[in-house]
């Protein structure tokens, strides 16, 4: 008599994987989540670079509307701005601005984990070519 039961193997092999899938699936989610956050950034530093070179003082708040956008719970104590003159020598008479812009992205958390990643981004913007010029990285 040969004794074999696989009835339970199965149930076995799922309970082994169901954790790992939960978990890639849960990592996918939040890659996406962390990858729109980020593209949500770009545009708000170009849009705060065309802001600046009129308007400093509005630069900060031109990145806030932008970013609210795509998520309108964000809080402007997450969002730095800073703004500095670049160097001449490439265009001439003109005064090109760049713009960083940076922003505290607090992913799903859970299980006692709670990071927060900063996300950046830089432009350089122009008036006088009323183009943004490059893209920092």
């Amino acid at each position: 008599m040969k004794i074999s039961d696989e009835r339970g193997q199965a149930l076995v092999e799922l309970a082994v994987l169901t954790p790992i899938l939960l978990f890639v699936m849960i990592a996918v989610v939040g890659l996406a989540q962390a990858g729109q956050r980020k593209a949500a950034v770009t545009r708000a530093a170009a849009a705060a670079a065309r802001v600046a070179v009129v308007r400093e003082d509005l630069a900060k708040s031109e990145a806030l509307a932008v970013l609210r956008e795509s998520d309108p719970s964000i809080a402007s104590k997450d969002i730095a701005v800073s703004i500095s003159s670049v160097e001449k020598g490439y265009i001439p008479f003109s005064t090109p601005k760049r713009v960083d812009v940076s922003y505290k992205y607090r992913p799903l958390s859970g299980f006692g984990w709670n990071p927060t990643f900063r996300l950046k981004s830089s432009f350089v913007y122009d008036k006088w070519s009323n183009a943004i010029l490059f893209d920092v990285p």
